[in-house]
């Protein structure tokens, strides 16, 4: 999903949070169909070949090829987001002044990397001002960028998250 299309009100098909937001993960992330859609012709063979003992233990062990290669992927993208996690935490340590609900907001961005000040103030049932001043903090240390370029109901987005988790 484009960060566009989500601006201009447009889900674009992705799974949504009880926010209204587009999760985060589009799709598990240890995602065995993207293996079989990469290495179809082998699969099919696998599967047609299926007709005795033998190819029963080939297909298996295939299989289970199949979730190592899937299971290191997902293991590379969690240690990449769980450094981009960390390192946001950094940059809230160093930064001075930090609102109330900051990292709570950060954590947040774990979930959906979008955010809209008055979806959380509703859902949290927080002052408007209180978000705010927090998203606020969050574009001053540079991780959310404003996206809507309104003077009102404006939507924020950690665009180095978001990126990432799109490349995976």
């Amino acid at each position: 999903m484009k960060v566009e299309d989500f601006a201009a009100g447009s889900a674009g098909g992705c799974q949504m949070t009880g926010g209204g937001f587009p999760a985060l993960y589009p799709r598990p992330f240890i995602y065995i169909s993207d293996f079989f859609e990469t290495h179809r012709t082998e699969y099919n063979d696998c599967l047609l070949a299926f007709s005795g003992m033998a190819d029963f233990l080939r297909w298996i062990r295939d299989l289970l090829e199949d979730v190592v290669v899937q299971s290191k992927v997902a293991s590379n993208a969690s240690g990449k987001i769980l450094a981009i996690q960390k390192r946001y935490r950094e940059l809230l340590a160093e930064a001075r002044n930090v609102p109330d609900n900051t990292h709570r907001i950060l954590d947040d961005l774990f979930r959906t990397p979008f955010v809209s000040v008055s979806q959380l103030s509703n859902r949290w049932n927080t002052p408007h001002r209180s978000i705010q001043n927090a998203v606020n903090k969050l574009v001053e240390v540079g991780i959310l960028t404003e996206i809507t370029d309104r003077k009102r109901n404006k939507l924020y987005l950690a665009r180095e998250l978001h990126d990432l988790v799109l490349s995976i």
